[in-house]
């Protein structure tokens, strides 16, 4: 009995730990997209600044930007800039709890490890007594093989718990990843929001520079 207490338990852990292992494996996904999201953004923003800096608007443009208009321009695409700087902290901090959950998951893994090999242990120890069990025991080792059992029982409680605190802490980074995987996912909604910005205005100056050349 205690031996399919153990094989159920391991089954457990692996399934607990694959899982977390597939979301830490998402939120990575997620990140490096926004980054590439995040480098293309930057660029075409300084495509944007410098075409501004170099071109000279007189009079009105075909899409009504003018000399006066173009101050104005220049401030909001510094101001979208500067959205995305912070923007880019944040991503920054982000990837760096990313980190931290990957090592605790770490270390997880290698106390789920240990468990299962105390488990295996504790596993062929039973087999033993219950095969020592069957024969012909004296007083002695009846009482030896009684404290045995006794002391097994109390060793697979403590393993029981061990193994409740285990899947706590699983439960735990499982919600934490879930929650940095959703944060991804807003801060990738709103590089997009970003990127349609300055393709607009890039579309807005390319136009006016190609009708002034």
């Amino acid at each position: 009995m205690e031996k399919d207490a153990a094989v159920v338990l391991r089954e457990d852990l692996s399934a607990q730990v694959r899982t977390l292992k597939r979301r830490v494996k998402e939120a990575e996904e997620e990140q490096y997209r926004a980054e590439e999201d995040a480098a293309s953004l930057r660029a075409e923003l300084n495509s944007i600044q410098q075409q501004a800096m170099g071109t000279s608007f007189t009079g009105l443009s075909p899409m009504g930007v003018s000399s006066d208009q173009l101050p104005i321009l220049e401030k909001e695409m510094a101001n979208l800039k500067l959205e995305l700087q912070k923007e880019s902290v944040l991503r920054q901090q982000e990837q760096q709890r990313l980190a931290e959950e990957q090592t605790r998951v770490a270390s997880l893994m290698s106390e789920k490890q240990e468990l299962e090999q105390k488990i295996s242990v504790l596993s062929s120890r039973a087999s033993e007594v219950s095969e020592s069990g069957q024969k012909a025991l004296s007083v002695e080792d009846k009482e030896k093989l009684e404290k045995q059992l006794h002391d097994m029982a109390v060793a697979l409680e403590r393993l029981e718990s061990s193994r409740q605190k285990l899947l706590m802490e699983i439960d735990n980074q499982s919600s934490e990843i879930e929650r940095l995987f959703e944060e991804n996912s807003n801060l990738s909604a709103s590089y997009q929001e970003s990127i349609n910005v300055s393709n607009q205005w890039e579309n807005q100056v390319s136009v006016s520079h190609l009708f002034l050349l």
